[in-house]
Formats: C-alpha cells, structure tokens, sequence
C-alpha cells in the first residue's frame, strides 16, 4: 500500500483526505505498518473512525481490514507571531550589558595630565600605572620583534 492507494480507499468509502504519511523504519525503509491520515475538520476524523474502522479495504490483496485509532497528538494550531516590544528589548539588552560590563567601567580614569580618558590594564593600580610614554617604547619594539 502506498499513499494514493489510502487516500483512494478511504475517498472511495466518501471521506474527504487531505493528506496520507505512511511511516517507514528510518534505517530500513520496509513499512512500519501504520500511517496518519489528516482530514479537514475533527468531525470528518470522528465519523471516519465510527463509520470505516472494521471495514475492508477496497481493493486490498489479500482481504485486510482497517483498524483506526485517533492519534494521541494532534497537529498544534499555527501560532500567531509574538508581538514584538523594541522598547522592552532594548531595556532588557541594556540590563544585560550593564550588569555584564559594570566593572569594566571602573577601570576607565580620566588622566588630567593628558586632558584624556585611560583604560586601567589588569594587575595595575593608580599608583603603579605606567605612563604613555613608557609603554610606547615597549609597544613599538614588541610590534617589530613579533
């Protein structure tokens, strides 16, 4: 059997199918043995199940009858897209950033000799901070020797 010959068999017995999924073994492909019919409203399922469970399949060899069941789940409605707030997005990414980057703030001193905002590197403190011109030598011969 395959989806046509369901979708015939069930349309045959005047039942409306909008789609037929035979299940298959993922590593074999050999029929599982069961499949989920999808019709148009619950009450057309509902009617299927009463009126075709026990019935022969038309034209099934050798005679074999159907056994229906509904399906424990079901198919979710579509949802409806959230609704999108940027003015709450943006006080929740800034919480974030804030909260995230609070103490990278503190690093950052003005240096008034320069007229200037520094970064405080890691390990130093206001006192032991070494001044531009000693790190720009260093930073020049550390760029060439790499």
């Amino acid at each position: 059997m395959n989806e046509a010959f369901i979708t015939q068999a069930l349309q045959s017995m005047g039942e409306t199918v909008l789609s037929v999924k035979i299940i298959r073994n993922r590593f074999t492909g050999a029929l599982s043995g069961y499949c989920f019919v999808e019709f148009p409203e619950q009450s057309s399922a509902s009617r299927c199940l009463a009126n075709v469970n026990g019935k022969l399949i038309p034209g099934a060899n050798p005679p074999k009858r159907f056994k229906l069941k509904h399906a424990l789940y079901t198919k979710p409605p579509d949802p409806s897209p959230p609704v999108r707030n940027p003015a709450a997005e943006y006080v929740t990414a800034f919480n974030y950033y804030s909260q995230q980057f609070q103490q990278m703030f503190t690093n950052w001193k003005y240096d008034q000799k320069n007229n200037s905002y520094t970064y405080q590197q890691y390990g130093y403190t206001a006192d032991t901070w070494p001044a531009a011109e000693e790190l720009g030598e260093e930073a020049t011969e550390g760029d060439l020797s790499s």
